[in-house]
């Protein structure tokens, strides 16, 4: 009669070591799988992170050039106005009469 509980217990005992070690393992796959995905993921954004760099900074060129493109036509534009005689007289020109009642 010992001999038959003994034998149940080691069995149940073993049962469950089984179980522990087949989990265990499963886990450490899963932790593998995991840290790989994790990685993949970091060296995406980092590549993404680094080509978004990249345009932006070559927008930045652009719209620096664009800007200073903008102020040369508007240089050009105050030369030929003046050129003409013509274009608005600053709000504050004394030489500006007032409108006369009417």
């Amino acid at each position: 009669m010992e001999a038959d509980a003994i034998v149940q217990l080691v069995t149940v005992v073993v049962a469950a070591m089984g179980i522990v070690w087949h989990q265990q393992r499963g886990i450490t796959q899963l932790r593998a799988e995991f840290r790989e995905d994790n990685r993949q993921l970091r060296e995406d954004f980092n590549t993404a992170n680094r080509e978004l760099r990249e345009e932006f900074k070559s927008l930045r060129e652009d719209h620096n050039a664009l800007r200073d493109a903008v102020a040369q036509n508007g240089q050009r534009l105050a030369r030929i106005e003046g050129h003409l005689g013509i274009g608005f007289p600053p709000a504050d020109d004394p030489s500006d009469p007032e409108p006369q009642p009417g």
